[in-house]
């Protein structure tokens, strides 16, 4: 299993989504994105040196993330997805 994952979203399922990954423990890095900064700062200072931020584009680009969490409204999610299966 890859040690990588990326959370699209950081709201109300996100936050539960990241909690759980953390408790777990299965990911080496847990990358979280959302447009909101605030709601990204709010997991960084809760789960410290356990989150870091990355930018949409970067997960776009970055090949080593092989699992994306989609966190975000349906509405956006097939745009989502087009994108990040390029």
């Amino acid at each position: 299993m890859d040690k990588i994952i990326a959370v699209l979203g950081c709201g109300y399922w996100g936050t539960i989504v990241v909690n759980t990954l953390v408790s777990l423990k299965l990911f080496k890095t847990i990358y979280i994105c959302d447009t909101d900064i605030k709601k990204t700062n709010i997991l960084k200072k809760k789960f410290k040196d356990k989150v870091k931020y990355i930018k949409y584009n970067e997960i776009v680009k970055n090949k080593e993330i092989k699992n994306i969490f989609l966190a975000t409204p349906p509405r956006n999610n097939f745009k989502i997805l087009k994108e990040l299966i390029k």
